[in-house]
């Protein structure tokens, strides 16, 4: 079990953006919903109920109504009933409540697995490849082919040399250097914003078309160097 310290949760009535944001910074699939009160699990919210939700929508709809109900399990439920229980709910994520019904943490398959067999990859390294959109964005998992983002976004980035085919390959060729969190950058008129790392490399990104009927955003174009380029 995770315990509740270590959980990041997502209120019912927050946007949707801010379950996105979570999956940004976190790399998680899954995220506990609160409702009312602290010890109110009103919900989960995944990659799966996101990516159902249009572009356009994402910022005027609550992360309330489209979480799935949560699976709850007594703290001191045994694995192998535990087990049983997500198998029949056919769910990989369960909210764990103590004897007094408070919240104590959250399980999942992956727990579970590595349990038994030691580490094994998040079921979000399959599912969270998927870009998912912000409102005026999204966020992609910096490793996709460049090709493959832009079938899943719309959005096209160069690929100018035969040294990368990711956009974090992009990213470092651009940058010429490895990015560090907070790195931002313009590359054909896409704004590229840098939102985790994973050894030392892009993870998480967020992407969107520059507005063209804005005045240029001179801090977000680097140079091969890594600094602004001189006037």
């Amino acid at each position: 079990m995770i315990p509740r310290a270590d959980v990041a949760f997502v209120r019912r009535d927050a946007p949707a953006t801010e379950a996105v944001e979570l999956i940004a910074r976190h790399g998680h699939s899954n995220y506990p919903v609160l409702g009312d009160h602290p010890d109110d699990p009103a919900g989960v919210i995944g990659v799966r109920e996101l990516m159902r939700l249009p572009a356009a929508d994402v910022t005027s709809t609550t992360v309330g109504s489209l979480a799935r109900r949560p699976l709850l399990l007594p703290e001191l439920l045994k694995l192998p009933a535990a087990v049983a229980q997500m198998r029949e709910r056919d769910d990989e994520f369960a909210v764990v409540l103590d004897e007094h019904g408070g919240l104590a943490g959250i399980v999942t398959y992956e727990d579970i697995a590595e349990e038994l067999v030691g580490d094994i990859a998040d079921e979000s390294d399959t599912v969270v490849e998927l870009a998912v959109a912000d409102g005026s964005g999204w966020i992609v998992d910096a490793g996709r082919r460049l090709d493959e983002i832009e079938e899943a976004t719309g959005i096209e980035l160069p690929q100018e040399s035969d040294d990368y085919d990711t956009l974090a390959g992009l990213i470092i060729d651009r940058l010429g250097r490895f990015p560090t969190v907070g790195d931002r950058l313009t590359v054909s008129g896409v704004r590229i914003a840098v939102r985790s790392l994973d050894r030392h490399v892009a993870e998480y990104v967020r992407i969107e078309r520059e507005d063209r009927t804005a005045e240029p955003d001179r801090t977000a174009d680097v140079d091969r160097t890594g600094q602004e380029p001189q006037a």
